[in-house]
This record gives structure tokens, sequence and C-alpha cells, in this order.
């Protein structure tokens, strides 16, 4: 049996080795546990911290950390870092940043050993050897006031020494401009197109950047003094404006040494539209909105700086350049060249671009002179220009210097010209005068020179600039089609502050004749100077020189084109010269042949024009000129115009003095409109027409007075009319005038007139008068007819009456001419809205004047005496009728007395007529018109409407001698006694019978009728024999007319014996329709004493007249009615014959 001590040992042994086996398993799972999370936890309290550090540093920003891990051998790696302004700081949040953060990391690697004794005693465990960050992305934004976006970023968190290696890749900054984003989307001037490009950002794409730093600061070199310092940055990449950039920055601190480099270079560097559009509100200032520029070149810049010595060089290399400027003439297109800039100064290699169709090289030096660090100031300057072919226009004058400019402008010339020149400047910027010298080949120039804009075409010669002056002695061109020579010599002004130099001289010859157009009167106005120097120019055309609204004018032009010339000059010579005092003179010499010439002043057409002129400073002569006008008018004139000179001694205003004396002058409408506009009514209002015999002509004006114009026109007696004499043809009354001899003056705004003599057909007039003006401004010509003025009514003197009056006298168709005297006044329309107004006294004599050719009216003798007015709103005349004698159907009227008046279409007549004066009555002015007819006395009253002819007459005849009534109609008996009164209306319209209608009575009294021979017929048919016991004594008449046909409506005569009572028709045929009643006459004694013939009518007999007037037939019918008389007399008798009673009553 075994003992217990020995089988103990072998289970302790077991028991150990599963004690093992745990804690072998327990720290292999410790181990693992610790691998597998030591570097989360280390990474995420890592990113903790690191994010809470940033964010205390960067209050005003939001930082974000998405993840931090810990990597053995590596370090810390930070993913997703971000930076973007607070919401709440308004100034830090734009648009931009609204959609993505400021600062973009993907990726941040510290390269770090992990010290466990650093931690221990609470530093940083980790000791960084090198960082390196990845996938940067920085928003810039460029404020308007230059503020950058992400400066208060700076200065960057210190967390620990500095890292002496950073290395960054794949590095985007994105810089964008505010102004330009803003400007971009409100001005109008930039294209859509280009403000979108302004919002796109500048990008610079870095592929890779190595910061390095290098520090020695033991203890042993701080205490030297030899502690040492050097960083260096090293940066490649490319942009959206450019190839590959590189940047290389080196700065070193030895001891209290200090050196500093910094160089770049830009490949293949290209600046167009879309890349100005992201900087425009930077450069507008020196780039309008509209510029075009295209760029392509490389650029290189290196800086050095030792302690206080620092030197620079910047080196510009254009391999294409392109500029389209608006404020330049003309774009610069494939320009190539090379520009140098050190502090020494600015060299401008030969340059060579084109400019429009010309080739230029320009080249230079500008000495620099360093006034401080960042100062400069340009010393002296010297270029050279050579243009081929370059084109001269004003827009290339704007674009020159401005002395160049105002040299220009005084030629203002237009062409192509090759041109060398040297300039140079001591100091530029200090105002100094540059001095120049060039040479201008023109090759086809157009010039206008200042003094003598007369455009000179074709130019073609050499211009020398030096020493003050340019010359040119042998210049040859083409000057209204005829070649040209001229020379001048005038200063050119460079150096403001040197003596004005006041000497110059131009000549201008010509090879032939000119033409007068519109360019050589425009050229003798000098242009005036557009430079500063106008206040000096202006001492010397101030005289000459007129506002006007459009230019100014001077007063020789002013007085030529006044005169409309055309045709052609030879000219001479035309020198304008200035001498050293400033005192410039001028001398034109020239003949004109074939021209024409029409005074604005006077503007008659003249045309032939041979004469000569002469202009010497102030005073032009016009010697000997004739011509002729569009008729047979021959024209002499002579004259002189002095031009107002104001700084000449005397002050001497201008003086105008012309004659012209013509002979034939047609009175056309061209004259017409050569008078001055306030006499051509009077023109108007006459119309004259024909030839005038003799006109003189003088017009004077002296200064700005008035213009005295007098006029002396003369027609020769003449007894015989022409075609082409002279005539007149009032408005008023358009009644064609032959004028066959007088006088008329316009002096002083009057006219005269005197012993004018005119015809027209059997028309005659005779008269004197005047025309001056009416206080209201109207022309009124007063006519004075003397006796032997007369009128014949013919149809042209109708249809220029009135047109009421005219009416009236073609319906009353007067034949035989008028004799008239007396006054006329008429004031003459002064525009075309106004009327003539006429007034008129007048005697007109009637000399056995009759109505139509065999009217039943004539021999009409005596006189008519009216006055009267007639305006644009009424006519009014007044007059009274003095006729001696008149015929009227085969009746003499002696005088005939009474008044009349007319008021626009009205005449009354007698009792109706309406007098002015004394006291006029409204109703007529009560007095008729008396004559004497048939020993009577006649009276007529009533009135005529003059436009249609309508008239209403009343007519009475009062104690008419039967006996002379009827010697007046061929009927001559002795011992006829009695007298004849009656009266009657009438109705109707002159001219037309068919509308005549009236009605009136008559009467008998006193009368013995019983010889004439009808009464004697209707006595024999009554069986009675004629004798005085026999005779009619009084009769009755009612009638009423229609047309031509007079109707008896009632026809009573009675004598002693028997009556007569009937009526009946005269037809318009002179048919007589008639029948009577006989009866025992009233004054009967059997009437009287039968009491029923008395009381009663009873036809004895019946008597009926018909057949033509000349020979009527006449039958009577005895017993007529007698049953009837018997019935009345006896009742109950013979009651069986009364069915006849139509027979009796027939």
């Amino acid at each position: 049996m075994t003992e217990p001590g020995q089988e103990n040992p072998p289970r302790r042994k077991a028991g150990r080795f599963k004690t093992a086996v745990v804690l072998v398993i327990t720290c292999a799972l410790t181990g693992f546990l610790i691998q597998s999370l030591l570097p989360q936890t280390v990474g995420e309290q890592a990113r903790r911290y690191f994010e809470k550090s940033l964010a205390e540093h960067y209050a005003d920003w939001d930082v974000t950390i998405q993840r931090g891990t810990f990597q053995a051998g590596t370090g810390l790696i930070f993913e997703s870092i971000e930076i973007s302004p607070k919401t709440s700081r308004a100034n830090l949040v734009s648009k931009w940043w609204s959609q993505q953060p400021a600062v973009k990391i993907e990726r941040l690697t510290v390269f770090a050993d992990l010290d466990p004794q650093k931690w221990m005693s609470g530093d940083s465990p980790l000791s960084t050897r090198r960082i390196a960050i990845e996938g940067v992305v920085a928003n810039v934004q460029v404020a308007k006031d230059n503020a950058i976006s992400l400066e208060t970023l700076y200065p960057l968190p210190q967390m620990g020494p500095a890292c002496p290696q950073i290395d960054l890749y794949g590095v985007v900054t994105n810089v964008t401009f505010e102004a330009a984003a803003s400007r971009g989307s409100s001005d109008g001037n930039v294209e859509p197109g280009s403000t979108s490009a302004a919002m796109q950002p500048i990008q610079l794409r870095w592929s890779d950047i190595a910061i390095s730093t290098e520090t020695t600061n033991n203890d042993a070199a701080l205490i030297a003094g030899t502690s040492r310092k050097r960083k260096m940055v090293f940066a490649r990449g490319d942009s959206n404006f450019s190839g590959p950039i590189e940047l290389a920055y080196d700065k070193l601190l030895d001891g209290t040494n200090e050196q500093l480099r910094l160089k770049t270079t830009i490949k293949d560097c290209h600046i167009d539209d879309a890349i100005i559009a992201r900087v425009r509100s930077r450069i507008s200032k020196w780039l309008p909105a509209k510029a075009r520029v295209r760029l392509h070149g490389d650029l290189s810049a290196e800086y050095t700086k030792q302690n206080e010595t620092d030197q620079f060089e910047l080196d510009l290399v254009v391999h294409d350049g392109n500029l389209d400027d608006p404020r330049l003439p003309s774009k610069i297109r494939q320009a190539r060249g090379r520009i140098q800039i050190t502090p020494e100064q600015i060299k401008l290699f030969p340059t060579q671009a084109n400019f429009g169709d010309a080739h230029c090289t320009l080249r230079g030096t500008a000495a620099l002179a360093r006034q401080s660090r960042t100062s400069f100031d340009l010393g002296p300057t010297d270029f050279h220009f050579t243009g081929e072919g370059l084109t001269l226009d004003r827009a290339f004058a704007e674009a020159m210097p401005e002395k160049l400019h105002d040299l220009w402008q005084k030629f203002q010339a237009h062409g192509r010209l090759n041109l060398r020149a040297h300039a140079t400047n001591p100091a530029p910027l200090r105002s100094k005068a540059w001095t120049l010298q060039s040479e201008v080949d023109i090759r086809g120039i157009d010039v206008q020179f200042d003094k003598f804009p007369y455009p000179v075409e074709q130019l073609v010669g050499t211009i020398r600039i030096d020493n003050g002056f340019a010359t040119a002695e042998q210049l040859t061109g083409r000057a209204g089609g005829q070649r040209v020579n001229c020379g001048f010599r005038v200063p050119v002004r460079l150096d403001p502050d040197a003596p004005k130099v006041h000497t110059k001289q131009v000549t201008i010859q010509t090879e032939g004749s000119v033409l007068i157009d519109d360019a050589l009167i425009t050229s003798l106005t000098p242009r005036e100077a557009q430079s500063s120097d106008q206040g000096s120019v202006s001492t010397t055309t101030s005289e000459l020189i007129e506002t006007s609204t459009s230019r100014s004018v001077s007063k020789v032009e002013q007085f030529v084109r006044s005169l409309r010339p055309r045709g052609v000059i030879e000219w001479a010579t035309a020198t304008l010269e200035t001498d050293a005092n400033g005192n410039s003179s001028r001398q034109f010499d020239f003949r004109v042949s074939g021209g024409t010439l029409r005074y604005d002043k006077f503007p008659y057409p003249l045309y032939n024009v041979e004469g000569r002129v002469q202009i010497k400073d102030d005073l032009v002569r016009m010697i000997g000129f004739t011509a002729n006008n569009a008729g047979s008018a021959k024209v002499d004139c002579n004259g002189l115009y002095r031009i107002p000179n104001p700084t000449a001694a005397t002050n001497a205003d201008s003086e105008l003095n012309l004659r012209f004396q013509i002979a034939d002058l047609s009175m056309d409408q061209s004259l017409r409109v050569s008078l001055p506009e306030s006499t051509r009514h009077i023109w108007d209002s006459l119309s004259p027409g024909g030839t005038l015999d003799q006109l003189d002509a003088h017009i004077h004006q002296s200064g700005t007075n008035p213009l005295d114009l007098t006029l002396v026109a003369d027609q020769n007696d003449s007894g015989q009319v022409t075609p082409d004499s002279l005539s007149l043809r009032p408005v008023a009354v358009p009644y064609r005038i032959d004028i066959v001899g007088g006088h008329v003056e316009y002096r002083d705004n009057e006219v005269r007139i005197s012993n004018l003599r005119g015809r027209h057909d059997g028309s005659r007039m005779v008269a004197d008068g005047t025309c001056i003006q009416h206080p209201s401004g109207r022309w009124l010509l007063a006519m004075d007819l003397h006796s032997g003025c007369r009128l014949v009514p013919d149809e042209e003197l109708i249809a220029a009456m009135p047109e009421q009056v005219g009416r009236a006298m073609r319906a009353l168709d007067l034949r035989g001419p008028i004799s008239l005297r007396g006054k006329t006044n008429l004031l003459m329309a002064n525009d075309d809205t106004s009327t003539p107004v006429i007034d008129w006294d007048l005697l007109l004599q009637l000399e056995g004047n009759r109505i139509a050719d065999v009217g039943p009216v004539h021999s009409l003798r005596g006189e008519i005496q009216v006055q009267g007015v007639r305006d644009a709103e009424v006519l009014q005349a007044v007059g009274n009728i003095a006729l001696d004698s008149m015929h009227a159907y085969g009746l003499q009227i002696t005088s005939l007395r009474g008044p009349f008046s007319i008021t626009n279409e009205q005449l009354r007549l007698g009792e109706n007529a309406r007098l002015p004066s004394p006291n006029p009555d409204p109703n007529g002015s009560g007095v008729p018109i008396v004559g004497a007819l048939f020993g009577g006395k006649i009276s007529l009253s009533g009135g005529v409407l003059l436009s249609s002819g309508d008239f209403e007459i009343d007519a009475a005849l009062a104690n008419a001698q039967i006996a002379t009534c009827l010697a007046e109609i061929g009927q001559h008996r002795t011992g006829i006694t009695g007298r004849f009164d009656g009266d009657s209306h009438l109705e109707g319209r002159l001219g037309d019978l068919d509308l005549l209608k009236g009605n009136g009575r008559g009467s008998v009294s006193g009368a013995n009728l019983y010889q004439l021979p009808y009464l004697v017929q209707v006595l024999n048919l009554l069986r009675i024999k004629a004798t005085e016991d026999v005779a009619f004594t009084n009769g009755e008449t009612e009638f009423s007319i229609f047309g031509e046909d007079l109707n008896f409506n009632r026809l009573v005569l009675w004598g002693d014996l028997v009556a007569l009572e009937g009526g009946g028709t005269l037809s318009r045929r002179e048919h007589l329709d008639m029948s009577f009643n006989t009866r025992v006459s009233p004054q009967n004694l059997f009437s009287k004493v039968i009491n029923p013939l008395r009381d009663n009518r009873y036809t004895l007999w019946t008597i009926e007249v018909d057949g033509p007037i000349e020979a009527p037939t006449i039958r009577r019918k005895s017993l007529s009615g007698i049953t009837q008389t018997m019935e009345d007399w006896f009742p109950g008798m013979v009651r069986s014959t009364t069915a006849d009673g139509g027979n009796v009553n027939r």
C-alpha cells in the first residue's frame, strides 16, 4: 500500500498547468481586445480633442470632424473635416457658403510616435514627424472692400511643436469676387453669358504643395546668437486661366541675416472675356464693360531680398494679344512683344501689332526713379513709333495725346498715311513737355484747314513736325474737282509753358474753275478750335462768329449764303496770315461766271450771273455783276458789304448796300417771293401779272437796323394791250385790269400810286392811290377813281362780284357801259385765315343801258349812288336811285327816285330799305321808290333775295291819266278823260316767269270811254250808238297772276246806260277768254224807278270775247235768262220754261 505522500505531487502539477492555460488564454484575449479597441478609443479621443481645440480657436465658425482613428506605426487619421461659418454671423454667410463649407478636407494624417512618458507627464503623447493633407477644397470670397472671407482663419491654432514637414495633395482654391457677381446681374451693359461667367470662381488647382521647416534652436546656438530657421514652400499646379504654375518660396533666418527669395512662373496664360468677367469689378475703371480682351503669353516674376536690400524682375512675353476697346478707333490684333520691368527701368522690346489695317511697331524705355520701397517715378522716357498704312480719322485723333489732337483739329485730316515719330520726355509724370520729331508721309488724305475749311481731297506730300512747327512746302490735291496746290507753316504747341507763337501762313491756289457749292460757302467760316486754347482763338474769330442753332457762322458766310450763289468761280488766290502780334488778315479774289443768285432779303432769282468779288479783311465788294431772270429781264447789280468788327477802334457796324436795276421785269411768282413778307399781301391782294417796263430796287441795312428797301416801278404809256402787258387782278374783286401806264413807288413802308391807267376790253380805269399799313397790321389800299372810269358789266365783271351781287346781276342782265367815280378802300388779308375787307362810295352813271339784249326794259339813264362794305361776315350797302328815264314794256317811267339797301343776300327797295342814319328804322325807311308813269305817280317797295332771285314787290299807281295811258299804247283819242288807280303784290323769282304769282286791283273813275275800237264794237253788238252819252265812266277790277297767265277775277265797267260785269283770262300765249254780262247801269234813271232793276242784277245780254289779243272775236247772246227774269217779275208764269236754266246761266 502506498503512502499518501507518494500520490499528491502529480495532482498539483496538473492544477498548475490548467492555471497556466487559463492565464495564457486570458492574456491572449486581453491583448486581442487591446489591439482591437485601442485605435478607435485613442482616435475618438483625439478627434474630440482636436475638434474642441478648433472650435475654441474659431469661435465664429462651425467645425466638424466626422471620424478620427489611430493607426499603429502611422499615427492619427482624421477624415471629413469641414469648416463653415455660423449662420448667426451674417457677414460670414454668403450664397456660395449656404450651399457648401468654406473649407473641406477629406483626410488629414498625422505621422507621429506614441510616447507614454509624455502622456504620464500630462503632455501630448504624440511626437509629430509629418503631416499629410489630402483633398482640400477652399472657397474664398473677396468682398467689395477687398476683405478675404477666410482671413479670420488665421493665425492657425498652435497645438504643439511645429511640424517639420507638411505635404498637401489635391488642393483646390475657388476664388469669387462679391461685387463681380452682384454687378453682373444688374448691369444692363453686361451680356447674359458674361454674367454667368462672372459668377464662376477663379480656380487654382495644386497637385502638390510641400512645406518644410528647419529649425536649430539648441541652447548653445541661442546663447551664441547663431540660431537658424529656414522655411521652404514649393507648389506645383495649374488653373482655369493658365497651364502649369510653379511657385517657390525660400526664407532663411540665420542669426541676424535674413534672406528671402520668391519666384513664380505661369506658362500658357490665357486671359479671355470669361476670366475678365470674374474680376470686372476690380478693373472696371481701366477696362470698360464692352471691351473684349484675349491674351496668350508667359509670365515670370522673381523677388529677392537680403536684409534691407531687395531686387525684382517682372518679365511678360505676349505670344498673341487682341483688344477690342470702344475707346480705341480700331481693334488691336496679333500683338506680339515683350516687356521687362526692373527697379531701374521699364523696357519695351520691339512690339508689333495690327491696328486696324495698319501694321505698327513700338519700342522704348522709361527710367524708374525709386522714391520708396513701393513708390516709383518715371524718369527720361524715349519712344519710337512706326506705323504703316495708318487710317487717320476723328476716332484715331481722339486717341492721340492732347497736343497732337489739337494739331489734327486744325486740319481734320482723314485718310491713310505712314508715320515715323520719335517722342521724348524728361519726366512725363511731372507734366513736362514732350519733344516730338516726326515725318508724315501722306498718301491720299482729305483735309479741311480750320481757317478756311474747304475740303481738299486726295492730298499727297510730306509734313514735317520739328522745332514747334508743322511745315508742308508742296502738297497737291484736288478741290472742287480741280487741282489745288497748298502750303502752310503753323505752330505746334506741345509745351503749355512755352510762349505762344502766333505766326502762321496758309496759301491755296487752284488751277481751274471751282464749283460754288455748300462746301465752298461753309469754308468761309473758320472752324472753331476745340482745344484748351480756345480762349485765345476766339480773340481772332469773335468778330466773325455769330452763333446759330446748329453751328457758328461767320458774317462773310452769312452774307454769301444769303445770296444763294451757284455757278463756278475762277479762283486766283486765297491767303490767310497771322503776324507775330496775332493780327489775322485774309484776302480772296475771284470771278463768278455762269452763276445764279437769290438774295434772301430780296430773293429774286438771277441767272447767267457774271461779275467779280473781292474780299479783303472786313470788306466784300460786288463789282459789275450782270444777270438775267427766267424771262427777258435784264439785271445790273453793284454793291458792298462791310463785316462788323467790334475789336476795331471805331467799333464799326455792318453795312450793306445793293442796287438792282431791272428792265422788262416779269410779274411772276419768283418776284412775289422776293418781296418782304410784310408786303406780299399787297401782291396777293392785287395779283399782278405781265411785264413791268422798269424797276429800280435799292437795299440798305446798317448794323441791326431794319432793312431799308426802296422800289420804284414805271410803266411806259401805251395805247395798246399786248399779251405781256402789265395787269392787276385784285382778290377782293377778281377782275383783270391791264395797266397801260402809271408810276408806283414803295418807300418807308408805304406804296404810292400815281396816274394809274388801265383797261379791260371796253372798261377803263384812271386812278391814284396809296397803300399803307393799318394799325391792325394789315395793309390798306385806298383808290381814288377819277372821271373817265367806265365798266362794262360783262360776264367777267359779274363773276368778279360778290356771289350774291353776281347772281342778281346775272338775273338782271344789264347791258351797256357804266361810268363811275368815287373812292374805294381795300383792307387786305394778312394771312390765309383772314379775308379782305372792302368799302366803297361810288356814283354809277347809266348811259342808255338796257336789261337783256332784246328785253322789255331799256334806255336806262340816270345815276345810282351806293355806299357799302363787305367783310368776312356781312355785305352791307345803301344807296339811292336817281333815274331820269327808263322804258319798260314800251312804257316810259321818268324821275325814278328812292332808296335801297343790301344786307348779305337781301336787297330791300323803297319802304323796306334799311338806312343807317339819321334815325334808322328796323322795319324800313318808310319812303318808297317813286316815279312818273302815265301822268301819275308809281311807287315801288319790296325785297329781292340775291342768292336765289326770289322777290316780293308791292307796286302802286295813283292818278294815272287814261288819255296819257292810251297815248302811250298808241290809242290817240281826243276828248278822253278819266283817271286810273291801282296796286298789286307780286312774288316770284327773277328770270323764271313760271314762278310768278300775285294779285291786285284797279279802278277807273271820271272817264268817258266810247271811242275805243273794242268798246265801239261792244256797243254795236248792243245796238247802241257810240256817243258820249253811252260812254263808260267808271270801272273796277280784281286780278291775279300765275306764271304768265293773267286772271281777271272780277271786271266791271259802267256808264250812264249799261254796265259790263264779268271776268276771264289772258294766257301766256296772249289768248283772251272773257265773258261779260250786260246789265242796266246802276246810274240809269230807269233802274232807279223800277225797283226790281234797282235791287237786282239782271242780265240783258251776254258778250263773249275769245281769240288772240290782236284780233279777238266778240259775240253777243241776247235775252239771256229772260225766263228767269219774267218768273222773278211775275211769279207763277211760264214755270214750265225754267228747265233750260242751264242755258240762261251760260
